[in-house]
């Protein structure tokens, strides 16, 4: 651990733990670079693979995949561990240096090597250049209807699609309705 960001990386999780716990649950510091990255756009980019990552016990994994997005056409799943991105492995890597590994906005595919549970395989993953909308939504019909509502960012003119993503399920028929805010960091205060 002489590397200087497995140093910053234990002191930002240390001071996290203790915010989370005697502060505010929601207030965290993030290393500089995954800031910039989440905040300096607030509208998703048609560049977005429809992915995010977390490190545990120093692997990568898949921490989700976004409905329709690029990686979930890919059959990318949530908890899939990632062993290597374009034959380059990821064991000795941060997340930031796996995002980068996404950037090039010129390359197309991305070829996967991923475990699930004990199968190893590829999964290629190609770059659609859609923009993905910020907010997923589904009406769950298991004998009690039930609205879902993903919103994945605050962005631009987010109450209006979220207004019409209610409008579409016709509101008047569900039981109830599930606000889905996991996973936010946040966006327009507006």
């Amino acid at each position: 651990l002489t590397k200087p960001e497995s140093k910053k990386h234990i002191l930002a999780s240390g001071i996290n733990g203790y915010l989370s716990i005697m502060v505010d649950p929601h207030t965290y510091i993030s290393p500089t670079d995954y800031f910039r990255q989440v905040s300096s756009n607030n509208e998703r980019s048609k560049y977005f693979l429809g992915l995010s990552f977390e490190k545990k016990m120093e692997k990568i994994f898949i921490r989700k995949v976004f409905k329709n997005s690029d990686a979930d056409l890919a059959g990318l799943k949530n908890n899939d561990e990632v062993v290597s991105i374009n034959g380059k492995k990821v064991e000795d890597l941060n997340l930031s240096d796996v995002s980068a590994l996404l950037k090039d906005k010129n390359q197309q595919t991305f070829p996967f090597v991923v475990k699930r549970g004990d199968s190893t395989f590829v999964k290629k993953l190609n770059r659609s250049y859609r923009v993905l909308s910020q907010v997923q939504s589904e009406v769950i019909n298991n004998g009690n209807k039930i609205g879902y509502i993903q919103l994945s960012k605050f962005a631009y003119n987010i109450c209006e699609n979220v207004r019409q993503e209610i409008e579409k399920m016709k509101p008047s028929t569900l039981n109830g309705l599930v606000l889905d805010l996991r996973d936010n960091p946040g966006g327009l205060l507006t």
